[in-house]
């Protein structure tokens, strides 16, 4: 993966300004990564395009990891309406959040990639509340940052 290039991702997401300018490991405590994840580095993705209002998951706040809103490996909409108690209405849920992304600046959606891949082993701890969405769609993003160990998220 490079700066610059364009790949198309799906999973969690999270908006920039909740992790613009922290380092990576307040990253993995905000997000809910296992200390350590990001210790090699990670890559910041960016939309370059808004998903549509049924190519993404509801998944709450990072303090829940969104294991808690699976069945057997899949998104249970069960469980995702009883974390949202009073909003059975989705489509309005959904329509609410997709007005807040943009396509750039603070508000824009990023996925964190850490170089570290991912193990059939992992887990994830409950983070400090940062909002995040599980994207089930691939989508075009744009690979605008690689933040080395020790540094601090930054996108231009």
């Amino acid at each position: 993966m490079h700066v610059g290039e364009t790949i198309h991702p799906k999973g969690c997401f999270t908006q920039l300004k909740y992790i613009a300018g922290q380092s990576l490991s307040e990253v993995e405590r905000r997000l809910g990564y296992r200390t350590g994840r990001l210790a090699k580095g990670a890559y910041v993705v960016q939309a370059s395009e808004l998903p549509g209002i049924n190519d993404f998951n509801l998944l709450a706040y990072s303090q829940i990891p969104a294991d808690r809103f699976k069945t057997e490996g899949k998104y249970d909409l069960q469980k995702a309406n009883a974390m949202f108690p009073g909003t059975s209405e989705t489509k309005k849920l959904r329509q609410i959040v997709l007005s807040s992304w943009q396509q750039s600046g603070p508000d824009s959606l990023v996925k964190i990639i850490p170089v570290t891949p991912h193990s059939d082993r992992e887990t994830y701890p409950s983070g400090s509340g940062v909002p995040q969405w599980e994207l089930t769609v691939p989508l075009r993003c744009r690979v605008a940052a690689f933040v080395e160990p020790n540094q601090h998220v930054t996108v231009r």
